[in-house]
C-alpha cells in the first residue's frame, strides 16, 4: 500500500483513514492516490471509490435538491 502525505504539513500515513483523521486537526486537504476515487459527484465535487457509494451520497447529501 502506498503511503500518503498530508499536503499541509508533510506528515506521512500508512492508510487513508489515519490521514483523514489527521486532516481534521491539521486543516490539510485530503489528496488520494490517483484513481482510487474515480467517481465524482457532479453537484459538489466529492469523490467516491464505488458507483454505489456515489449513489448513496446523492441520496443522503442531495435529497430534495433540484436537478441542474
Amino acid at each position: 500500500m502506498a503511503q500518503m502525505a498530508c499536503p499541509q504539513c508533510g506528515a506521512v500515513f500508512d492508510n487513508r483513514d489515519d490521514l483523514r483523521e489527521h486532516r481534521n486537526v491539521c486543516g490539510g486537504e485530503f489528496v488520494s492516490p490517483e484513481g482510487e476515487f474515480k467517481y465524482k459527484c457532479g453537484r459538489c465535487g466529492q469523490r467516491f471509490n464505488t458507483e454505489e457509494a456515489l449513489g448513496a451520497h446523492h441520496i443522503r447529501a442531495h435529497a430534495g435538491e433540484q436537478e441542474l
